[in-house]
């Protein structure tokens, strides 16, 4: 029977974690008095003695403080900025405006990090009628959390309809849900006929 040796296994852990708790005491040093402000401040940040789920709000007592902004020149107070030239924000290298594409489509640019989210942003190619076709999501090839230029990357197989135009649709990926800070680049695109 393996119980007694989880039994024996428990002890010392139990053990550790009386001695570590019993360090803990009740906010007050070995004299009696509170313990520092400072000390107060560090261990307050990081537990929650509410009884709920503390929240990013919770880090800002004073309530005054600004968030902060990914660029100067790209996002202000008041979000994404739509007057910046998109060509300061995404270039595409691959596929170039009308060209004929086919299955699989690879495409390659560069984005500034603040396209990103999570080190991704949609693709999306739609075909005349407004289907999607295919949905991409490419890969930086370097570090998105910058203010900077960063290569992408990305492949996708899709059914290729029989001539025609389409577009391919380059989307920031925005993490605020706001329609104000929405941007996107559309690169119309090509299909070629099939022969018969």
């Amino acid at each position: 029977m393996k119980l007694p040796v989880l039994k024996i296994c428990l002890v010392p852990f139990i053990a550790l974690v009386l001695l570590v708790c019993s360090g803990c005491g009740n906010g007050t040093d070995e004299e009696g008095g509170s313990k520092s402000a400072a000390k107060d401040s560090t261990v307050g940040s990081v537990s929650d003695t509410s009884g709920t789920e503390p929240s990013l709000s919770d880090s800002n007592e004073g309530g005054d403080q600004e968030p902060v902004a990914e660029s100067g020149n790209l996002i202000d107070k008041g979000g994404w900025r739509k007057d910046v030239p998109l060509s300061d924000l995404i270039r595409v290298v691959h596929p170039t405006p009308n060209s004929l594409i086919t299955s699989p489509l690879k495409v390659k640019g560069e984005a500034v990090g603040g396209w990103y989210f999570e080190a991704v942003f949609p693709i999306t190619l739609y075909d005349s009628e407004g289907n999607i076709l295919a949905e991409i999501m490419p890969l930086p090839q370097g570090e998105w959390m910058t203010e900077n230029f960063v290569p992408f990357t990305g492949e996708s197989e899709f059914e290729v309809p029989d001539g025609g135009v389409g577009k391919l649709v380059f989307e920031r990926d925005n993490m605020s849900g706001s329609v104000e800070e929405d941007r996107s680049l559309t690169i119309p695109v090509r299909f070629p006929s099939k022969t018969r």
